[in-house]
């Protein structure tokens, strides 16, 4: 069960972050060429944030007694 968890919970954890990533870095796009490498950096430190934060969640899930 732990290794179907963790997996999941980090998608679930990218799904919600990627629509806001998009729209921000479409909003750069548009309004400045040239800070669009540093937004993508910052989406991808933030997808992994949200990747970490996830597995965790799945860990903590995984971890705590059933009924």
């Amino acid at each position: 069960m732990l290794v179907v968890e963790l997996p999941l919970a980090a998608v679930l954890g990218g799904l919600v972050v990627a629509p806001v990533l998009v729209q921000e870095l479409g909003l750069a796009l548009v309004l400045r060429p040239a800070v669009v490498p540093v937004l993508v950096a910052l989406a991808q430190v933030l997808v992994a944030l949200a990747q970490v934060l996830g597995l965790a969640l799945g860990l903590v899930v995984a971890a705590s007694p059933r009924q």
